[in-house]
């Protein structure tokens, strides 16, 4: 069907065989020619000792890496030396993405010491990116984790779990906080904890991390452990300025008839924060949906106008830039959810669209 569109409509006279081995033929005749993809055509001539890693894209690369491609031509030697010299590589993905062939929890892949080089190197390549999009606002957010066992359900459309998704975002967004906090997450179940990350490259820190999900989604203990913190004598201005909540939507009823946001603002300012504080902490629920629930089950927090409460879900981490504003056009940063849905909207083909 594509190559009909390229070189004319199937002719009624020609068995389907001939016909579609003619198109094929023409359309491999493009393949081989020019300037696009030129390791596909060395690859295709098996001139493999001509390959040129850094123009082979992101994507094809990480299948490259993953398979026994490299062994079977005689290039681990070659491409493990130049892997090991760039400090980046390209892909076009999500961070689970990535991090998928590392598994999450107490197993670990036997992976090659090229193919965790390619993943570093791709991970920190996704982070300069990240970097670019929100400039030199950078991230005060911190990520609080769903840990409890829904989300080790699996996330429709992907072979891996909720909290898989979640793990890779974490230290994503480790990457990009400033501050005391740094290099951290938070995670909670029945209770929460501050963890620090312990490696000094993207798989070492996953390969090294020990957390499990289990228990209940007690979004409380978030807003306790806060207050223990700050009552061990860490000072107000160390503290993050956002929490990136990463969970798969169905959190633990907050008592006396509040939501999870209202307990979370009344007990910090009980545990000693200031009111400036309190009302500017920014709260993110980022949904990453998995079959446990339902379709039936759904949660509330807040409204789309409640200041400094925003909503996001998907699997795209770059979708945090909306949060910073737009620099381009010299727009604000988003105070509400409603901001936030408007300034996502606001793109070039979506303002082509009218309703």
């Amino acid at each position: 069907w594509f190559c009909s569109l390229m070189f004319g409509a199937k002719p009624l006279n020609v068995p389907d065989g001939a016909f579609y081995g003619s198109t094929y033929k023409q359309y491999r005749l493009i393949k081989n020619r020019g300037t696009a993809h030129q390791w596909q055509q060395l690859i295709s001539k098996k001139m493999m000792d001509a390959l040129d890693f850094k123009t082979i894209h992101g994507r094809a690369l990480t299948k490259l890496v993953g398979s026994k491609f490299l062994e079977n031509n005689n290039l681990t030697t070659k491409y493990e030396e130049w892997i090991s010299s760039q400090p980046i590589a390209k892909f076009t993905g999500y961070p689970y993405e990535l991090l998928a062939p590392v598994k999450i929890g107490y197993s670990n892949a036997p992976l090659k010491s090229w193919q965790l080089k390619t993943i570093d190197a791709q991970f920190l390549g996704l982070i300069e990116l990240a970097k670019e999009l929100i400039g030199d606002a950078q991230s005060g957010y911190i990520t609080v984790l769903d840990s409890s066992s829904s989300m080790t359900s699996p996330v429709p459309g992907t072979k891996v779990s909720s909290y898989s998704v979640a793990k890779a975002m974490a230290l994503y967004f480790s990457y990009l906080l400033k501050g005391p906090f740094a290099n951290t997450f938070m995670e909670f179940n029945d209770k929460a904890g501050l963890i620090a990350w312990k490696g000094d490259t993207p798989t070492a820190k996953i390969q090294n991390d020990r957390a499990e999900a289990y228990g209940s989604t007690n979004f409380q203990s978030v807003t306790e452990t806060f207050i223990q913190l700050r009552a061990a004598g860490v000072p107000e201005s160390d503290f993050p300025t956002g929490l990136l909540c990463i969970s798969d939507g169905c959190f633990n009823k907050a008592p006396l008839n509040e939501t999870n946001v209202m307990y979370l603002r009344r007990r910090l300012r009980e545990g000693g924060f200031s009111s400036e504080y309190v009302d500017q902490l920014k709260i993110v629920f980022w949904d990453i949906p998995n079959n446990h629930y339902g379709a039936a089950q759904t949660a509330f927090e807040a409204y789309v106008d409640t200041p400094n409460v925003f909503h996001l879900s998907g699997l795209d981490t770059a979708a945090v830039s909306f949060l910073f504003g737009d620099k381009s056009k010299e727009k604000a940063a988003p105070k509400t959810s409603e901001e936030l849905f408007e300034a996502a909207m606001d793109q070039e083909l979506l303002n082509l669209l009218e309703l």
